[in-house]
């Protein structure tokens, strides 16, 4: 890889280490050495949903824990899947913000 498009890969953050949310649950609860949030950090997270944004925290309960699709989803709220889409990306924004405080 040339120099200049090495530094552009390190720069948009090239070889940092992800974690999804689901990563951080099995770290937590399996004691992997992945890093990430642990099941009373991410129970924390959720009760904080729950209070400010109802209807995001059971979109993530049920997509995350419950493993149901988004038209799933939205046939049990009475809303539709673009909107459970919706409601999970801004409540995986919130939470984001939320773990690293």
């Amino acid at each position: 890889m040339p120099r200049s498009a090495h530094c552009q890969w390190v720069f948009r953050g090239g070889g940092r280490a992800t974690a999804s949310l689901h990563d951080g649950v099995t770290a937590g609860v399996s004691g992997s050495a992945t890093p990430g949030l642990t099941a009373v950090q991410v129970s924390d997270l959720l009760e904080k949903l729950r209070v400010s944004a109802p209807r995001e925290a059971e979109v993530v309960e049920l997509r995350f824990f419950g493993g149901l699709a988004d038209d799933v989803i939205g046939a049990v709220l009475g809303v539709s899947p673009r909107t459970v889409r919706q409601d999970w990306a801004q409540a995986r924004r919130r939470s984001a913000a939320w773990a690293i405080l």
